[in-house]
């Protein structure tokens, strides 16, 4: 047991190497999350100033505070770069060489994912504190204790469910060469139903019971909340069963699932297997066609025939 933890172990100090590399990528974009969020300031400043003050439960100081919570849990949450890594192993071939070895490939991936999750926060920390030192005035911190302990299991399950859904995006390299399509389209749909455009629970009632059967619901939406204090039971235990349910789908134990890790031999081995096929038909092809064609490859003088020069012969008769 001890022996296959150390292999991960080692697999999460690679990806903490690699991944602080680019710490000044991560503080850069950190830093320029402010521009929206300038924007998303004025925006909703005319908003309430236009209406009176209240919209849906919210004052203006409670949008900046669940705005600024968004924030943070996006950055503590989501992936950065993590499907495309995926789908270049994938494309690449290099994931065979990943499956031959006695390790888990999405225990792999899961370890890279936590190793860059934490370079990322402990960068992107300085610039998201200067963010709520500037607002400060419209912090309202819970009092109880409790609520720091389920703001904290919410956030690891929206991080696992974050990371499963880029997996399986990921996964998606094996039928289609190019999957930045839809990776795009996903993440347009996050922005809008996941709570980062506006909080979900200002929209009606049944769009929000539509938005509470969508995996985006529970990514960033519902972590903020409960950093707010409202960690109602019913909230709460639907959060974590749908983060459960989604977590055992798709990166399940052995006895419950499968092993995610032979799933992708089983695919692995079946592309070889079809793209196998296809170079055999395509030599096949191109031994028929270079047989039929034979001629056609010869040089242009032995193609050409070249009439015999006249003799003596010929030239008298043709005098004559």
């Amino acid at each position: 047991m001890t022996a296959k933890i150390d292999k991960y172990v080692s697999v999460f100090n690679l990806g903490l190497q690699n991944t602080f590399v680019y710490r000044w990528n991560y503080f850069l974009r950190a830093l320029f999350a402010l521009i929206p969020l300038a924007g998303t300031v004025f925006l909703w400043r005319a908003i309430f100033k236009e209406r009176g003050g209240s919209l849906h439960g919210y004052d203006y100081g409670s949008m900046i505070y669940y705005y600024l919570l968004t924030i943070l849990v996006s950055n503590l949450v989501t992936p950065t770069e993590d499907e495309w890594q995926i789908a270049a192993d994938i494309r690449e071939g290099q994931i065979n060489s990943l499956l031959t070895k006695p390790m888990s490939y999405l225990a792999y991936r899961f370890s890279i994912f936590m190793s860059g999750r934490l370079v990322y926060t402990f960068v992107t920390l300085p610039p998201i504190a200067l963010i709520f030192l500037y607002f400060r005035d419209y912090l309202a911190l819970p009092n109880h204790a409790l609520t720091y302990v389920y703001a904290c299991i919410s956030l690891a399950m929206a991080a696992l469910m974050q990371f499963f859904i880029t997996y399986s995006l990921a996964m998606m390299a094996f039928w289609i060469l190019e999957i930045s399509t839809i990776v795009f389209i996903v993440y347009s749909f996050e922005y809008f139903l996941g709570g980062q455009m506006f909080p979900i629970d200002i929209m009606p009632n049944a769009v929000q019971a539509v938005m509470k059967w969508l995996p985006f619901y529970y990514e960033l939406f519902c972590p903020s909340p409960f950093s707010l204090g409202d960690f109602r039971a019913p909230n709460l235990r639907r959060h974590w069963q749908f983060s459960q349910a989604g977590s055992c789908s798709l990166g399940p134990p052995r006895e419950r699932c499968g092993n995610a890790a032979s799933a992708i031999i089983k695919l692995s081995a079946v592309r070889k297997f079809i793209l196998q096929i296809c170079a055999d038909t395509l030599s096949r092809s191109r031994a028929t066609y270079a047989a039929k064609d034979s001629t056609r490859r010869l040089p242009f003088r032995s193609r050409v025939q070249i009439p015999n020069p006249p003799t003596q012969t010929d030239r008298r008769h043709s005098i004559l």
